[in-house]
């Protein structure tokens, strides 16, 4: 016992001098000890926090991962680390990687946990913008090619499950290239954007806006009711376009081309449902622009 009483003295010596944040506490998690730098970095004083939950401040919905992690360190006697989301003084919401190591008295038990805790906020804020670059679009903040794919692999598999019904329809701007060639890119940025919004104005929270490249834009409808459903949705958005647009000195109006397919038939792949969207939408150019047209099998043809 004097042997583990020498060990968390030594600890508590070299603690008191670490910038990284040091907890003890019981088997339970109620703290015992806290360092110094707890004041420097989270802005709390470390007397607040003696004989309370190691829980206390922390974001609810990790608050159950660390618990579970506390039970696990005192069931198996080994370290675990854990990242999680706790506020600092000030009510912000900072992230934290910590390693809880137990301290085994001499009848085999854990008697308390030393969790060694360091900021990692930054590096979750540039992991988040990696994967917002990976995902999304970083024009108008629409999901891209990629993650529209996705989804709708598994909504096809769903929707074979679950026998229902769902659209994907295909859109662009008409004479986009004209736009920004005579306007210059920056005002046919600032349309792309704004069309985005438009369209997304236009659709129900369970459907899903992506920009494909360029000035093509895909839409996946879930849960149809009917097919009327997605012709209303194309309807108002090409009704939505009847509005002007202002940037700077010019203020025009513009179309859009909207091609649509359905599903079923429950043996089509998503790769056939985008070509039959992509059809539709040539169709849609064919016969004059601003229109939409549903996929008809005569269109293969063609």
């Amino acid at each position: 016992m004097q042997k583990l009483e020498d060990s968390k003295e030594r600890y508590r010596i070299i603690t008191e001098y670490s910038s990284d944040l040091v907890k003890v506490t019981d088997a339970k998690g109620t703290v015992i000890y806290t360092s110094p730098s707890h004041l420097t970095i989270l802005g709390i004083e470390p007397v607040d926090t003696l004989n309370k939950s190691i829980l206390e401040l922390m974001y609810p919905e990790d608050t159950q991962l660390f618990d579970h992690t506390i039970r696990k360190i005192v069931c198996s006697q080994e370290p675990q680390s854990i990242e999680f989301r706790r506020m600092n003084a000030k009510g912000d919401l900072i992230w934290l990687h910590t390693i809880g190591t137990p301290i085994i008295n001499d009848k085999k038990e854990v008697e308390h946990i030393i969790f060694v805790a360091r900021e990692i906020t930054e590096r979750k804020k540039y992991e988040e913008k990696l994967k917002q670059l990976a995902l999304y679009d970083f024009l108008t903040g629409k999901p891209n090619r990629a993650q529209f794919y996705n989804r709708l692999k598994k909504e096809v598999k769903r929707a074979k499950e679950t026998q229902s019904m769902f659209s994907v329809m295909m859109l662009d701007l008409d004479h986009f290239k004209l736009i920004n060639d005579t306007m210059g890119h920056d005002i046919g940025d600032r349309l792309l954007k704004g069309f985005a919004e438009r369209v997304g104005n236009c659709l129900d929270g369970k459907d899903m806006l992506a920009r494909l490249g360029g000035d093509e834009f895909i839409v996946l409808s879930p849960d149809l009711w009917g097919k009327e459903e997605a012709i209303d949705k194309a309807e108002r958005i090409i009704e939505s376009l009847q509005k002007d647009w202002e940037f700077d000195e010019y203020r025009f109006k513009t179309t859009s081309s909207i091609g649509i397919a359905f599903f079923p038939p429950y043996r089509l792949t998503y790769e056939m449902l985008l070509k039959q969207a992509d059809l539709a939408l040539y169709q849609a150019k064919e016969k004059g622009r601003n229109k939409f047209q549903i996929f008809q099998d005569n269109m293969i043809d063609h």
